[in-house]
């Protein structure tokens, strides 16, 4: 199977108004927009968490997540918008929810890799930030460095993840 042909069975397995199609898009939660200018026109998959999952799921979960084609195979990217107080270890419980939710979707054999990010709002103390940078994401046998954005910057998916 192919990459865009993977993306179009992980699209076809998502509720269509949980996703995403624009990239021009500026996605917003509680205050922090989350701006898709000048990721790649290459094939994706954007899904809104809280609109797939509804309000069957109660538990920890990411605000979106992304699927998208890389030169070896898919890059996932679980992402989670914050514009108030950061608290590391819940942050990181909420993008390993997304991590584990991509990788049910994903077939066994299917070279991966997954980038966390936290898009922050207004303060991100140096102690959070420190701590932050300690906790990682388990995806494929692997541990993520979480990655950060500042909110409301254009291009600030994009550059969180270059």
């Amino acid at each position: 199977m192919n990459i865009d042909e993977l993306l179009d069975q992980i699209q076809a397995s998502v509720d269509p108004k949980a996703l995403i199609h624009s990239t021009t898009t500026t996605l917003q939660r509680s205050g922090c927009k989350l701006s898709l200018r000048g990721m790649s026109t290459k094939k994706f998959v954007l899904v809104d968490i809280d609109e797939a999952l509804g309000d069957r799921f109660t538990g920890k979960r990411c605000d979106f997540l992304l699927f998208t084609s890389q030169a070896d195979g898919i890059l996932v990217v679980p992402i989670e918008l914050k514009n108030t107080r950061i608290e590391p270890s819940h942050v990181c419980a909420q993008l390993q929810a997304g991590a584990n939710y991509a990788s049910r979707m994903i077939p066994p054999g299917v070279r991966c890799s997954c980038v966390p990010v936290v898009v922050y709002g207004k303060s991100f103390h140096p102690e959070q930030r420190r701590s932050l940078s300690k906790k990682r994401v388990n995806f494929q046998k692997g541990k993520r460095v979480i990655k950060t954005a500042k909110c409301n910057q254009d291009r600030n998916l994009a550059n969180a993840l270059s």
